[in-house]
């Protein structure tokens, strides 16, 4: 009976116990039972506002109390009978058919039978010392029930005689462990009172309920936009429980052995934090770069997922294509389309190589760097946080057109996600921005910031990572920071790199410088979104100046020791990636 709504808490109003009362009788004896179905077979207080006997609700028979009571309505001659449960003997244990009957039990206890004479029911009382044929149980005007027996000498004329209650339904719940509850008339006698209870329901209980389910919709669609993202990620690009991923081509093991010349030092094009990469030839000719991750590094399992999570289903033509992917054991590699030209920065900090730069391509890349971020930001199904854009990270096509590359340290958003913090700062110095350095914060500014530096870079041929020595002054600042000084005092065109040659539009320049410095800027919020990037450097149009000098802004006495002239531009710089994952 678990399901059934609780008959008493509930205070059910039931209209359908209208019994014909026996006057007077108000007790059960030995000899007096109360039986289902004997019309009029119940025990009325002496005022007969109280009913003791059978009644049914929802196909089951239930012993209990019920106050009696009527209510008149206005223009109506006569007056409705109505009738309120109070209290369920058998409320556990109902009967299923009209065999039922409440008595005096041998033992003196009041007890609810059966058909099979099972007790449903009883008062549970000991009766070692009483007479048991001399108790009663009796329903009184309070509504409570009370079993008393007599006790006393053996009939004899002057005898003494006493009752002693043994057990009683009190106007408390849970009376010597018994479940009841004892309801007075007058808690829910008067219609006044009903009025009252629904007004205040409607009060109070009405805007509480509101407010809930209000609530309770919003967390609900919360949870609903977060569980799309998840679904998003795992039926489309997330690996498989057994390593792999059905929307990327399986490399056997032996097949890129076979490509890279079993990883030889001739193969090798370089070395990162969380690994090595090669560069190798298939057999159908094309020519490939395998990441081979180190098996040393938990980093660079986290890195491989996190890339092949990130990256999989990403299509842009500025950004770097994952042709496949091998796991083997221990043994987790990505091969990507091979970029001939290696990464920008072989280019721009390479005094030799730089020169092949000239100002339309070094712009060209700008732009296609700049289109790239804005579609991870805001035009791909994901948005997506590179949180490592650096130079080194910029691979170079054959025409020279930019491809971002190194999604191993990217972070995806839900579509309502701004920001988020982590308390495992990954990314390079002098790439990072200044809440994400100290205070473990990002978002898309932090990638806008780091495209500012990159853009100055690109523009100076400079690392921003090294201090140089100001030729007009004593002192030594890093690459913003001199940036700053020579666009607020009108000799912007100052910054750029002098190895470049052929035409250089003068206004294109400072509109790069400009929007860098707008990147830079120590307020995220005073940077601008990458759309509003790729606008200004697209357009002639009137730009917004920065207010203040750019974050990390560093002026100090210069020493020889660890810098050098601004016009010599060299540098020594350890611009390796921090290689401390987070989970994701």
């Amino acid at each position: 009976m678990a399901s059934d709504p609780p008959l008493l808490e509930a205070l059910l109003v039931v209209s359908c116990f209208v019994f014909r009362h026996c006057s007077g009788v108000d007790t059960v004896t030995a000899t007096r039972p109360i039986k289902d179905g004997s019309t009029g077979d119940v025990v009325v207080s002496k005022d007969g506002k109280f009913t003791l006997g059978f009644f049914g609700h929802r196909g089951y028979r239930y012993v209990g109390i019920w106050y009696n009571y009527e209510i008149s309505h206005p223009g109506r001659e006569r007056s409705r009978n109505r009738s309120t449960v109070c209290w369920v003997a058998n409320r556990d244990d109902p009967l299923r058919d009209f065999s039922g009957v409440m008595k005096i039990s041998e033992d003196g206890n009041l007890v609810v039978l059966d058909g099979r004479r099972r007790v449903l029911w009883s008062t549970n009382v000991s009766l070692t010392v009483l007479k048991a044929n001399s108790t009663s149980a009796t329903l009184q005007d309070s509504g409570d029930l009370v079993l008393s027996a007599e006790r006393g000498d053996d009939i004899e004329s002057g005898r003494y005689v006493t009752r002693v209650i043994l057990w009683a339904r009190y106007d408390h719940p849970m009376q010597s462990g018994r479940q009841g509850i004892g309801l007075k008339a007058q808690d829910f006698l008067f219609k006044r009172w009903k009025s009252t209870l629904v007004i205040l329901f409607i009060i109070v209980g009405l805007p509480l309920l509101v407010f809930c389910v209000y609530s309770w919709r919003r967390r609900k669609i919360k949870r609903k936009e977060i569980e799309s993202c998840r679904e998003l990620l795992s039926s489309s690009i997330e690996l498989e429980e057994n390593g792999k991923c059905p929307e990327l081509p399986l490399f056997d093991l032996s097949t890129l052995m076979t490509a890279t010349n079993n990883f030889s030092l001739e193969s090798k094009l370089g070395e990162g934090g969380f690994g090595s990469v090669y560069k190798g030839t298939l057999s159908n000719g094309q020519e490939i770069a395998v990441k081979r991750l180190s098996g040393r590094s938990r980093q660079g399992g986290e890195e491989f997922k996190n890339e092949v999570m990130v990256i999989a289903k990403l299509q842009h033509r500025n950004l770097v294509k994952i042709l496949g992917y091998c796991s083997h054991r221990e043994e987790k590699m990505l091969i990507y389309e091979y970029m001939r030209n290696k990464s920008l920065d072989s280019f721009i900090f390479d005094s030799s190589r730089r020169v092949l730069l000239d100002w339309r391509r070094r712009f060209n890349i700008i732009m296609g760097i700049a289109r790239g971020v804005l579609y991870l930001h805001e035009d791909s199904r994901l948005m997506i946080i590179h949180r490592d854009l650096k130079a080194s990270n910029i691979l170079l096509d054959n025409q020279m057109n930019p491809k971002i590359s190194d999604f191993g340290m990217a972070r995806i958003f839900c579509a309502n996600q701004t920001q988020a913090n982590t308390n495992r700062i990954v990314g390079t110095y002098g790439y990072m921005s200044p809440e994400y350095a100290m205070d473990g914060l990002f978002s898309v500014k932090s990638d806008v910031f780091s495209f500012g530096i990159l853009m100055l870079e690109i523009v100076s041929g400079r690392r921003n990572s090294h201090c140089y020595q100001d030729a007009e002054s004593s002192t030594s600042v890093n690459l913003s920071s001199q940036a700053w000084e020579l666009w607020k005092g009108g000799r912007g065109l100052e910054l750029l790199d002098s190895s470049i040659v052929g035409p250089c539009p003068a206004d294109e320049i400072q509109r790069c410088i400009q929007v860098g410095l707008l990147c830079v800027q120590e307020d995220a919020s005073e940077r601008p979104t990458m759309s509003s990037v790729v606008f200004m450097l697209s357009n002639e149009t009137s730009m917004p100046s920065p207010q203040q000098p750019p974050a990390f802004s560093i002026r100090k006495a210069a020493s020889k020791a660890d810098c050098s002239t601004w016009e010599k531009g060299t540098y020594s710089v350890n611009d390796v990636t921090m290689s401390e994952v987070e989970a994701r």
